[in-house]
């Protein structure tokens, strides 16, 4: 960026979609709070019950007289979900802003006091980097240069750009534009975008889930006019080392609940919104199955089932939950001992059960399962109808070293999917079951990427919790 000229740090999401806070509970609306009003300015991230991550550009200005407040659990930045006060704002000490360039665009707000229900987003490894072509998410409550509501939450799936190529696109303005500590997102020919005034600013990208600063003011249309990210990744329970607890089927077809009449939606109910959030299993007249990544958000005054439907918004029968349960051991960080349970209210006696493998029994590589869910298709299928596809058992040894480490893949973890990719489970699927020779093998877990090449799909293995399984519900 050239002297005098200064960085445009706002945006918009432009070809997005509305969503739900429920999907994204660890994003909160920053707001500027002078004589009674309230003005959203930025989004940011829960990284703790106590911290808030956003950009360096969005404290400057607040971090003198604290006039900032946080609302949280709200998919609408104007209304709803509960306030938090502020007590400290930190910038980057190197931050810099349009003089003549932005860098180091980090910013830190510390809560008041504990917000115990927080959900917080999950930080990737230092060393970890996205690869060219994965599809992110930017999520936040901009202006959407179209009759789309700035004030409910939207999101956009933007593919991350080689470095190379954004630095090109930037040299114009000044060849030094792009540096080490961003990352770039966005479509050559300009279809979607994240520009003016949207409220995550530069505060986090998440593999799916991404935000990203927009320079220069450029015309969010031109060519690759890509959006720089500070380089700070998540992931949804994000989302962070480049794993994501969450997921769609990529490649798969619609199929009927019929013939996987186990299968349940599980969802967040509230006042204003209700959303499907994760699969979930039927083990017994009392019990559903599903991962702990998605029970976590969850209690029993917002959980919601939806049993024997092939469509999450729809039909079947809705059950009210009881209790809530997630393994003891479970940590967003490593995304191990991923098990949740939730217990009917009601005993379900029409319910038809999923087979659970007994002992240590484990699937060879090789294995042809089906996995299944009502997540994001990645095409024109509409994602409220149930979706399956077949993917091959991938051996231990095989998936570690595609990891790029051992203590990524524990014992208590299994994969499957393609070296080519093609197939893959992402956003929406989450919880659902890996079935096996009529027997539920795992619970949808985490991944890099969706269908990514050699990035197979990571899945709770349930010979490895059965014994937890069976000590929480006697099945």
């Amino acid at each position: 960026i050239t002297r005098g000229r200064q960085a445009n740090v706002s945006y918009r999401i432009i070809n997005g979609s509305s969503v739900s806070i429920s999907e994204y509970p660890f994003l909160v609306s920053v707001q500027r709070w002078e004589k009674d009003t309230k003005t959203h300015i930025c989004g940011g991230t829960l990284i703790s019950d106590l911290w808030v991550l956003t950009a360096g550009h969005c404290v400057v200005e607040i971090e003198r007289d604290l006039s900032v407040i946080v609302r949280a659990e709200s998919s609408y930045h104007s209304s709803g979900g509960v306030l938090l006060t502020v007590s400290r704002a930190v910038k980057h000490e190197n931050f810099r802003y349009g003089s003549p360039e932005i860098d180091f665009d980090f910013g830190l707000l510390k809560l008041s006091s504990k917000f115990e229900r927080a959900v917080p987003i999950r930080l990737i490894a230092r060393h970890r980097r996205i690869p060219a072509g994965e599809l992110c998410t930017v999520v936040g409550w901009g202006l959407t240069k179209g009759t789309g509501d700035r004030e409910q939450l939207r999101m956009v799936r933007l593919p991350i750009v080689p470095q190379s190529v954004c630095s090109d696109a930037y040299s114009v303005f000044d060849p030094n534009s792009v540096t080490w500590r961003m990352l770039c997102a966005g479509y050559e020919e300009g279809r979607r975008d994240a520009c003016e005034i949207i409220a995550i600013i530069s505060a986090v990208l998440m593999l799916r889930n991404v935000g990203p600063p927009r320079l220069l003011g450029v015309n969010c249309k031109y060519p690759l006019t890509c959006a720089l990210l500070c380089v700070v990744y998540a992931i949804a329970g994000a989302e962070g080392s480049s794993r994501r607890l969450s997921f769609r089927i990529v490649n798969g077809t619609a199929s009927q609940i019929s013939s996987y009449p186990y299968i349940v939606s599980i969802q967040r109910w509230t006042p204003t919104d209700k959303a499907h959030i994760c699969g979930g299993t039927l083990i017994s007249v009392s019990w559903i199955l599903s991962a702990a990544h998605c029970v976590d958000r969850l209690t029993p005054q917002t959980a919601m089932v939806r049993a024997n439907s092939s469509f999450y918004r729809k039909g079947g029968k809705l059950h009210r939950v009881a209790q809530v349960i997630k393994h003891e051991n479970f940590t967003y960080t490593t995304g191990d001992y991923d098990y949740g349970l939730l217990r009917l209210r009601q005993r379900y006696l029409r319910a038809a059960l999923a087979r659970l493998p007994s002992g240590e029994r484990r699937f060879p590589p090789g294995e042809l399962c089906v996995v299944l869910g009502w997540g994001y298709t990645l095409g024109p299928e509409s994602r409220e109808q149930l979706r399956s596809v077949a993917l091959p058992i991938v051996a231990q040894s095989v998936c570690r070293k595609a990891y790029q480490s051992t203590d990524e893949i524990t014992g208590r973890m299994m994969c499957a999917g393609y070296a080519e990719g093609l197939r893959d489970a992402c956003d929406g699927d989450s919880g659902g079951p890996l079935i096996c020779r009529g027997k539920q093998a795992g619970i949808i877990s985490w991944a890099i990427g969706c269908a990514q090449p050699e990035k197979y799909g990571v899945y709770s293995s349930i010979a490895a919790g059965r014994q937890w399984i069976k000590r929480q519900t006697g099945v």
